[in-house]
């Protein structure tokens, strides 16, 4: 992150933060890891309730791990999530995946400058498509709790207990031409190492 960044991220996570401190606290989550990925993720918790703030520098994956407490066994959690574009970057597609657990309400998108051109995913995965691409950031469900905004909800796998952990991984998702191109660099590298 570089020093210009560095004021509006923190007064954005402040206000994340100033904003799950305002709702109840039924429940208690336990951070176990992040993953940033070559990217800049701070995960914000406040009993049940799992906010984000993450800035796309690369295309790693950012992901992070989360422990269940007993009162969160069986319930649905609240999820938010601010996510900003690397300047002279573009978003295409955002993926949003889980690992032991699901999707139990895909809630609201909301595009900074892009507009949101679908969504696609089953309990587990989610992709959301911009187009025109997304330059500046998205966020994902009630961050800020603006009217008509509706958090995404996460139900821990059945089984799950006590002590039991899940994973959350959210990526860029790269344009199929971008995909095509590595994808014939990788086959022509592989065709000069063969030849040696």
């Amino acid at each position: 992150m570089n020093k210009r960044d560095l004021p509006v991220h923190a007064a954005r996570l402040l206000l994340a933060t100033g904003l799950l401190a305002a709702g109840p606290a039924a429940h208690a989550l336990t951070l176990v890891s992040t993953q940033p990925g070559g990217n800049d993720l701070a995960v914000v918790l406040d009993g049940s309730r799992i906010g984000i703030d993450l800035s796309l520098r690369t295309a790693g994956s950012a992901s992070f791990q989360l422990s269940l407490e007993a009162a969160d066994v069986g319930q649905w959690l609240p999820f938010n999530a601010v996510i900003a574009v690397a300047p002279g970057q573009a978003l295409q597609a955002l993926r949003v995946s889980l690992q032991g657990a699901a999707f139990a309400h895909v809630g609201t998108v909301t595009p900074a400058f892009g507009a949101l051109a679908g969504i696609d995913g089953d309990d587990t995965r989610q992709t959301l498509r911009f187009q025109p691409a997304e330059a500046f950031g998205v966020d994902l469900g009630a961050p800020f709790a603006q009217a008509g905004t509706q958090d995404w909800l996460l139900a821990p796998a059945s089984g799950l207990q006590a002590g039991d952990r899940f994973t959350v991984t959210i990526s860029a998702v790269p344009e199929p031409a971008t995909a095509a191109l590595m994808l014939a660099g990788l086959g022509v590298a592989a065709w000069a190492a063969r030849r040696r």
